[in-house]
């Protein structure tokens, strides 16, 4: 209704309308037959308003402030009136067939509508509104005129082809389904963060809203292409489609576009961009000087280097399952999105689809750098990406490290993975095959690390056919090994034991196998090593020997007890005597 009825209104006879409570406080107000009426009841907490055919206004200011209101099958009721004091009302309205319209006098705090082809919802953001406004297939501009003092309007399936609103009391605008709307252009709003939200502004093409602490939401809007003024968070959503372009000459304090099919981006002040999910056809971006980017889905290969790039794991892990119909197209996406899986236990997740490309025979050297922008990323997860400098610095960090720091439950799993990756990569990249000096690094500066575990697994999972590089790398570390320190219970202790299904295939390194379990283990585990390997073999029984004929410190310095130096001794001399097992012929 208008202020003109309004004013009417205030002097119409009402008929006074009673409802009783329940013990909560709620009412039901059902088929009255009355036109105008009032309920006055400061108990009153809920009311549910059903099939009131005639009702046209209803006056509920005598009630309890913060009521929530119902409203169901009243197809003529135009207006409303709630208490302007304390807590706004909420108010829910089920209007059948048709798109609602109705004014509503007073505090509001939240109101939603449905019909069977729409619905909305808005609410006032911390502090009710004074007023609110739903029209129906009106123009904006009469709806300003009629309504100056409102502070939310919802218009829906507004008329209007152009619009200048200069509304400095409006706190919320909501508009939904305009086909007509071309230009729409917002000179004021309330200065206590107003909220602009449109959904299917399908021609709409220039929008200006100047709003410096306020949020604006666009969704459904194909033909957009400029938006101008200031404004707070801007948040696009499938928009510019049709447009192709977008030039955004506002100044934002933070700009989200989600599923926006644009070809070309222009943003022309510095803020914080955030694209989700628009960089499949995004091919030209113009950015202004010191603005973030943080991309989340496709990225536009233009921002690759100096976006943060946010990942959806699931995104990734189909680009891998891709590789085998696409493999170009898959690597393309993978060295964007890959790298940013950083995070500790995204970093296991990216290994981990690293590995499985590798065993699908793709690029080693591009999986090999692809790796690298993961560890360098992953050791300095605060670094700044836009700083060249920066970059450069963590990628030679990341050629000289080999360390990750995962989650304890998914650790090994990672490393493995990791190692597989380099495995792989060494036989081709000759960067990958010269970073075997970082994996001995690692090792050697800590015997019982993740890494250790992880090269001592591989000589038993890969011993049986390993690659020249990784005898390489294991022959290094054996090396380094037998100049060791022994210890008690290295963690890796399972693996040095069980490569003895692998004794014989390389007698070299075989022995470099022995000394490196003389030197760390105790000396119970390397007698078990011995007599796994069996007493038939020479080289067993000269060792056997040897620890016999060691000075007793050594042999205490791996026992627990001199009782069990000397019980380790004993049997280290009996397996020495003892009579080998007999062939079979």
């Amino acid at each position: 209704m208008t202020h003109a009825m309004t004013s009417q209104h205030d002097h119409l006879h009402d008929t006074k309308l009673v409802v009783e409570n329940d013990r909560l406080g709620g009412a039901v107000l059902s088929e009255a037959l009355v036109t105008h009426g009032t309920i006055i009841n400061n108990s009153l907490r809920h009311l549910d308003i059903r099939d009131c055919h005639h009702l046209m206004a209803l006056d509920l200011q005598a009630c309890q402030p913060g009521m929530h209101i119902t409203i169901i099958g009243c197809d003529r009721l135009a207006w409303l009136r709630v208490p302007s004091e304390g807590h706004g009302a909420v108010v829910h309205l089920d209007s059948g067939p048709y798109p609602p319209s109705l004014v509503i006098e007073g505090a509001v705090d939240e109101l939603d509508a449905c019909w069977h082809q729409g619905h909305f919802a808005a609410r006032g953001q911390g502090r009710p509104w004074q007023g609110a406004v739903v029209r129906h297939a009106s123009a904006l501009s009469d709806l300003h005129d009629a309504h100056p003092l409102a502070e939310c309007w919802i218009a829906l399936q507004p008329t209007d082809e152009e619009v200048i609103l200069d509304a400095p009391q409006l706190r919320q605008l909501l508009l939904q389904n305009a086909d007509q709307l071309h230009t729409l252009q917002l000179t004021s709003m309330g200065t206590d963060t107003p909220e602009i939200e449109t959904q299917g502004l399908t021609r709409l093409s220039t929008l200006t809203v100047e709003a410096p602490e306020g949020r604006c939401r666009i969704r459904h809007s194909p033909q957009l292409h400029q938006l101008s003024g200031r404004m707070g968070l801007t948040h696009l959503a499938s928009c510019g489609a049709q447009a192709t372009s977008l030039d955004v000459s506002a100044i934002c304090g933070q700009l989200v576009l989600r599923h926006c099919e644009l070809e070309r981006l222009h943003v022309a002040h510095p803020t914080d961009l955030h694209l989700a999910h628009c960089g499949s056809a995004m091919t030209s971006v113009s950015l202004a000087p010191t603005t973030t980017i943080t991309c989340k889905g496709s990225v536009p290969p233009s921002l690759a280097d100096v976006a943060q790039i946010s990942v959806d794991e699931s995104l990734v892990a189909g680009w891998v399952h891709a590789f085998a119909t696409s493999p170009q197209r898959s690597l393309d996406q993978l060295a964007l999105l890959l790298p940013s899986m950083s995070s500790p236990r995204e970093a296991v997740k990216a290994l981990e689809l690293l590995a499985q490309l590798a065993e699908q025979g793709a690029n080693p050297e591009l999986l090999w750098s692809m790796r690298l922008a993961l560890s360098a990323r992953h050791l300095s997860p605060h670094g700044k990406r836009h700083h060249a400098t920066r970059l450069q610095a963590r990628m030679a960090s990341a050629r000289g490290r080999w360390q990750w720091t995962l989650p304890p439950d998914l650790g090994g799993e990672g490393w493995w993975a990791d190692y597989v990756l380099w495995a792989y990569c060494a036989t081709w990249c000759d960067e990958a095959y010269r970073f075997r000096r970082a994996m001995l690094n690692a090792c050697q500066q800590d015997p019982n690390s993740l890494a250790m575990q992880t090269v001592m697994n591989a000589m038993v999972r890969h011993g049986h056919h390993p690659r020249p590089h990784e005898i390489d790398m294991w022959s290094e570390l054996l090396d380094v090994m037998t100049s060791a320190e022994p210890q008690q219970a290295p963690p890796w202790l399972h693996d040095a034991k069980a490569r003895v299904i692998h004794y014989g295939h390389n007698p070299a390194l075989d022995t470099r196998w022995l000394s490196a379990c003389e030197a760390t283990l105790p000396l119970g585990a390397y007698l078990d090593v011995l007599s796994r390997v069996g007493v038939e073999t020479a080289e067993v029984r000269a060792r056997l020997l040897r620890i016999a004929c060691k000075p007793v410190e050594w042999r205490e310095q791996r026992s627990c007890t001199s009782a069990e130096a000397d019980q380790h001794r004993a049997r280290a001399m009996s397996l020495a005597l003892s009579t080998p097992p007999q062939r079979p012929r």
